[in-house]
């Protein structure tokens, strides 16, 4: 099929430059080694896996098996099981990525610049029957321990997706780098403990929220920040209680922002 020769073809340009670029036994060359197996199996064009499979048998295994059926590559372990590279969606998936990130560029300047991306996979997804959910969270440390509310929003700088190839089995999709997360990587874990959402409606109600948060808490901080360096420390003055009067009603906006976004976490 179509879909799988372009995935076919997408894995062999990477296999190439992942080579000539990090030689030719890098663990990077090993999964995408490992995913062509499984598409060329899937697209019924054994000869190819088996060679594959020999060159993988001699860069990192120290003999080949006697017998059996052709295995992906033996170490390392392939990124996912073979029963989900095996799935039509898994290939649908890798292409899409594939091609959406050759289209797109993004500065990493921005705040939250994955979030339009995320939503734009999410829709291709969609028109493809593949359902996925957004997610968003810190794919660098676990906030989910020793965080006050503020410190968990604040942490909360990267969105992905989850994407379902099967009944109750998701793989954390990287729209901005355009690949499938390995699941032997370090923070595989915080892929999937993201809070997530199922639609980009629900994700941009708590995406806008989260940034009004952060705009009133700013603003309540100036206002704290110019008493302070003005009136701290003097005989009160009409000025000096309208400005207090005045970082009080932020702090409470502030804080009632943040009891909205942690509403929408704990849904």
């Amino acid at each position: 099929r179509q879909e799988f020769q372009e995935a076919a073809d997408i894995l062999e340009r990477l296999r190439s430059i992942q080579e000539s670029n990090l030689g030719p036994r890098s663990t990077k060359v090993a999964t995408s080694i490992s995913d062509l197996i499984a598409v060329y199996e899937q697209m019924g064009q054994h000869q190819k896996a088996e060679s594959l499979n020999e060159i993988a048998c001699k860069r990192w295994s120290k003999e080949r098996p006697s017998q059996g059926p052709v295995l992906t590559a033996h170490a390392p372990p392939p990124r996912v099981t073979p029963s989900l590279k095996d799935i039509e969606s898994y290939a649908k998936i890798m292409v899409t990525l594939a091609d959406y990130r050759k289209k797109h560029t993004y500065s990493t300047e921005d705040f939250f610049v994955c979030a339009d991306m995320v939503i734009d996979v999410w829709n291709i997804l969609k028109t493809q029957g593949i359902r996925s959910k957004i997610t968003v969270g810190n794919v660098e440390r676990d906030l989910r321990y020793g965080t006050t509310d503020t410190e968990y929003i604040a942490g909360m700088n990267h969105a992905w997706l989850l994407a379902e190839v099967k009944p109750n089995e998701w793989i954390p999709l990287e729209a901005t780098g355009g690949y499938i997360v390995d699941p032997n990587t370090s923070n595989y874990s915080l892929y999937m403990n993201g809070i997530s959402f199922e639609n980009p409606k629900q994700f941009k109600a708590f995406s806008d929220l989260r940034l009004s948060y952060f705009k009133t808490c700013r603003e309540a901080n100036s206002v704290v920040d110019t008493y302070n360096s003005h009136f701290a420390g003097k005989t009160a003055t009409r000025e000096s209680l309208e400005y207090r009067g005045r970082a009080l009603q932020k702090f409470e906006e502030c804080k009632q922002l943040a009891n909205g976004v942690m509403a929408h976490l704990k849904r």
